[in-house]
This record gives structure tokens, C-alpha cells and sequence, in this order.
């Protein structure tokens, strides 16, 4: 409750970025289950709802376009209204929602994604991200949208990922994130979290990419985990942007990710959390961008953050058919990731006759999704049929030779696997990347001491192994690491 006699808060935030804020508050309301029509604080989401309507211009555009990042600020209030418009089925907000969505359709770059300017030829991986996290939404709420868009956006995010290192870059392949010039990078160095391949995570996997097939995806995974949540303000590792999309991101990539993000990240945030006066129940903006969005803004993506488990579904654990008992076997053969066993099941359900018009769309979508993913994960044996990283290699390998059995990527993973077993050169080399795997699991990353146990660690590891590709590995994971 406010004390007209407290302290008053600090932190407004530049007032530019006022409609962004605004969107991100609401997220933050809808994420407690808090929509225009239902729940404690309905009348102040519905008042919030109505605002960012009242800004939209008549190409869809919410809020003006004076400030160069305008971009961001219609996306987070486009996100909030089709989430409230989808978790309430409130109608009324549908009209703004499908505006908003066709500004962020006609924004991109005809042949690519997005940036800050409408279709200026200029991309950047971080407003592309939220833009197809928009369309990924509004398609999920029953909002049809561009596919080709879709896809073009998924494409350029693959181009900024570098095959090497795994990390995803701002606007170049595998480069750091965005800093303002002067001391703003060197208060909060780069190198202190991996926002843009966090994003790249999240918003692939929401694409419908598997984490264990993919192998961009697997190592990007990897290397966001090393870079967990930490409250440090001296050597500016306090980035709640990135941790909104790290949550995001191990969330849908599986409950061992989410869980070991997830102590982490309550060890950063709740210890931190004001319980005084007018500041009770806030975050300070002492992270990387709270000086610009303010204490509403650093707010909100903690709370987002946190409330990761509730704003998306696990993609892998979503049923492909109706919940009825016909669809059961198949349904339950997808949630046990048994693809073969799926495509058997999904025939003997085609081969049914009397099938109602609505079962045999859903059927149909069943086998596209199947396709797709079959797709996918041949692309992805042939990945990591070239990868250097021959643990994380073997593993998918075995993963989707379960997964897939007798199915085409199955056959392929399975012969991939017996060569290895077969090659002494391979073999010799992942004995000694096991080692390295050894070492790097010894030590607790959320914790300066140990980040700088580890690099000495993998300085010796590199002069016992050299012109081994392990050597060449460990050189990569010192990146960032303190002396």
C-alpha cells in the first residue's frame, strides 16, 4: 500500500519508454493469472489494457516512433494485449491485437526479420526475437499470421549463431549483446551473460525446434547454463534481461535446465527484493538496462523471471491430438518422445473410418508436426555427425536413436554411433573431452571463487591435452572467466 509519507520511489525510467514498461507490467499481472475479467486486481489490468489501445495509431503502431527503439516498446504491448485477449476471451481487445500484429508483419524486412526501423534493411536478433514471440503468441490465440515471416525470422537467428562457439550474436554472428558506448560497457562487460542465445533458445524452441536434434540448439543451451543468474553489482553481472529470456528459454528446454536456472536465479532475486516502505516488493534498476526502463521496467522482468513456469507450456509435453480417449496411445507415445511408436499409431488412426471432420484436421496437424520434427532431426544428425564436440555428439546421437527407432533419423543417428565406436582417432578424442566434462561439473559458476578454481583448471587442462580439439574447447569456456 503507498505511504504518502514514505520515502516516494526512485527510478522512473526514461518516459520514452513508457508503453514498453507499461506492456511489461501488464505481462507481469497476466502471469499471476490477473486478466481484465477475472482475479484480484482485474480493474487495474483492464485500466492497463485500455491504455496502450488508446496509443495505437492507425497502421497498428502502439505509441509514437520518436524514440529510435520504438520497436520494442509496440512489441511488449502487443504481447500484453494478446495475452489479454487470449487468457480472457475478452473479444473486444481482438481488433487491437490483430493491428498490432499486422504493424509487426509489415515492420520487417521484406526477405528477412526485424530491427528498429520499419524496413530499412537493418536486423538485429534482439527485437527479432520478441517480434516472432509476438506472432508465435497471436498464432496460438487463434490470430493467422505470416508463416513465410515466421520462417525468414527463425533463419536469421540460425545465421547469427555461430557453429563454433554456439553463442548467438546481436547483429553479427556469435558478437556479444548491445552496451551503450563509454562506461555503460564497462560497468556491465558483455561477456557476463549470453541474453541474445538465450533468446535464440527460446524463441527457437518455441518455433517447434528440439533441443536434443538440434545441434546449434544443444550447445546454445550449454553455454547459456554456464552463465547463470548472479547478484553482483561490482563486476556487473546483473542483467535482468537476461535472465527474462534465460528463464524463458531453460523453461522450454526441460526441467533438469529449468531447475538448476531456477535455484540460481530465487538466489539472485529474492534475497534482493525491497520490503520497504514504498519500495516493498521491488527490484532496484541497478542492472544493465535499469537506469532506462526504471524500477517498473527491472520489475517486471523479475517478476516475468520467476513466473517463467506459468507463461508457457513445456513445448515437448504439449498433446499433438485432442485429449479423448481414441488419441490416447498416440498422445501418450509423443509425451514419452517415442516418435516411431507415434507414426504407428498415427497410421492405425488414419486407417479409421467414421472419423468426425475436426479429428481428421487434427490428425492432419498431427502428421505435419511429425514430418516437421522427422525433418529436423535428420538436419540435426547430420550436424553433429561434423560436430567437435563428440560428448554432447554422442549423447544426441543415442537420444534420437531412442526417440526415433526405426524412423529415418533413427537409422541415420544409430549408423553414426557404430562408426564412432569404430574410429580409434574418434575414440581417443572423447576420452579426453570426457575429462573436460569432468572438470567444468566440479565447479559452482554462480560463485566468483570457483569461476576462477575453473579457469585455472582449464589452463592446466589445456597443456596437458595440446592440439586436441578438448584444448580448443576449453580455451572457449574460459571466455568471461575471472583471473
Amino acid at each position: 500500500m503507498l505511504d504518502p509519507d514514505g520515502t516516494p520511489c526512485d527510478g522512473p525510467g526514461n518516459p520514452s519508454h513508457d508503453v514498453g514498461v507499461t506492456g511489461l507490467a501488464l505481462l507481469a499481472f497476466l502471469a499471476d493469472g490477473q486478466t481484465p475479467i477475472q482475479g484480484r486486481h482485474a480493474a487495474r489490468v483492464r485500466r492497463g489494457v485500455t491504455w496502450p489501445v488508446r496509443q495505437q495509431t492507425g497502421n497498428g503502431r502502439i505509441g509514437t516512433d520518436a524514440s529510435n527503439e520504438f520497436m520494442y516498446f509496440h512489441l511488449s504491448a502487443t504481447l500484453a494485449l494478446l495475452e489479454a485477449y487470449g487468457l480472457s476471451g475478452d473479444a473486444a481487445l481482438r481488433p487491437a491485437a490483430e493491428k498490432a500484429i499486422a504493424y509487426v508483419e509489415h515492420h520487417r524486412n521484406p526477405g528477412a526479420a526485424w530491427r528498429y526501423q520499419p524496413r530499412d534493411n537493418e536486423n538485429d536478433v534482439s527485437v527479432t526475437a520478441w517480434a516472432l514471440t509476438a506472432l508465435v503468441t497471436a498464432q496460438d490465440f487463434g490470430i493467422v499470421v505470416d508463416s513465410e515471416a515466421l520462417r525468414l525470422g527463425e533463419l536469421y537467428i540460425d545465421s547469427m549463431t555461430d557453429p563454433g562457439t554456439c553463442r548467438t550474436g546481436y547483429s553479427e554472428r556469435g558478437g556479444w549483446s548491445s552496451r551503450r558506448a563509454g562506461e555503460h560497457s564497462k560497468q556491465f562487460p558483455r561477456e557476463m551473460n549470453e541474453v541474445l542465445t538465450a533468446a535464440a533458445v527460446a524463441v527457437e524452441i518455441l518455433l517447434g525446434g528440439d533441443p536434443v536434434s538440434r545441434e546449434n540448439l544443444s550447445g546454445q543451451i550449454r553455454l547459456v547454463m554456464g552463465k547463470k543468474p548472479r547478484w553482483s553489482v561490482q563486476d556487473g553481472a546483473i542483467d535482468l534481461y537476461a535472465w527474462y529470456w534465460g528463464a524463458t528459454a531453460m523453461r522450454q528446454a526441460g526441467e533438469e535446465h529449468w531447475q538448476a536456472w531456477a535455484k540460481a536465479l530465487h538466489g539472485a532475486l529474492l534475497p534482493n527484493q525491497r520490503d520497504d516502505g514504498n519500495f516493498a516488493g521491488s527490484w532496484d534498476p541497478i542492472d544493465v538496462w535499469g537506469e532506462d526502463g526504471g524500477r517498473i521496467c527491472t520489475t517486471a522482468l523479475a517478476v516475468l523471471s520467476l513466473s517463467a513456469p506459468h507463461r508457457y507450456a513445456e513445448v515437448g509435453k504439449l498433446k499433438p491430438l485432442p485429449d479423448a480417449m481414441r488419441f490416447r496411445a498416440a498422445n501418450d507415445a509423443w509425451a514419452d518422445r517415442r516418435r516411431d511408436v507415434f507414426d504407428q499409431a498415427l497410421t492405425r488412426l488414419e486407417a479409421q473410418e467414421g472419423l468426425e471432420p475436426i479429428e481428421i484436421a487434427a490428425l492432419s496437424r498431427a502428421r505435419e508436426a511429425l514430418v516437421r520434427e522427422t525433418a529436423r532431426a535428420v538436419a540435426g544428425v547430420e550436424r553433429w555427425q561434423k560436430a567437435e564436440d563428440l560428448v554432447a555428439a554422442r549423447d544426441a546421437l543415442k537420444t534420437i536413436t531412442e526417440e526415433f527407432g526405426a524412423l529415418e533419423p533413427g537409422r541415420l543417428a544409430a549408423d553414426h554411433l557404430l562408426r564412432m565406436q569404430k574410429s580409434k582417432l574418434i575414440k581417443a578424442e572423447l576420452d579426453v573431452q570426457l575429462q573436460l566434462a569432468a572438470i567444468r561439473k566440479r565447479f559452482d559458476l554462480s560463485r566468483d571463487s570457483e569461476r576462477r578454481k575453473l579457469r585455472d583448471a582449464l589452463e592446466k587442462f589445456i597443456a596437458a591435452h595440446p592440439g586436441t580439439q578438448a584444448a580448443e574447447m576449453a580455451r572457449a569456456a574460459m571466455v568471461g572467466l575471472p583471473r
